[in-house]
């Protein structure tokens, strides 16, 4: 039994920590969030930076820390044409909303910002 209370004790703490340094502030690095929203658990073709692309269910978020100077950019589709409603993609920079997008059908909702 004490085995078990130290493994989660360690899992737990381990935990804390990269949760802190996901969120920690990095010198001369930005902060940028991605968020789509649509039909709960649509299907959606995401394509990231121009070069990753993945297949997500909606909602979808996404954090991650980038240089100043760089552009960062975000593209998605539903992933079936028929399927019904809009995407609304956003991106966030620091936490303030930088710019947002809609589309529905077969079109494509794209964000990007130039991080200063």
């Amino acid at each position: 039994m004490k085995i078990l209370i130290l493994i989660a004790a360690i899992v737990t703490v381990g935990f804390a920590i990269m949760t802190l340094v996901a969120v920690r502030p990095r010198k001369g690095q930005q902060r940028i969030v991605y968020k789509l929203e649509g039909p709960v658990g649509s299907t959606v073709i995401v394509t990231t930076d121009g070069t990753n692309r993945e297949t997500v269910r909606l909602p979808w978020t996404l954090g991650f820390w980038k240089p100043r100077g760089t552009s960062t950019e975000l593209a998605a589709q539903f992933w079936d044409d028929f399927e019904k409603g809009s995407i609304d993609a956003t991106i966030y920079l620091d936490g303030q909303l930088v710019q947002s997008a809609r589309a529905s059908g077969t079109e494509t909702a794209a964000v990007r910002v130039t991080i200063p």
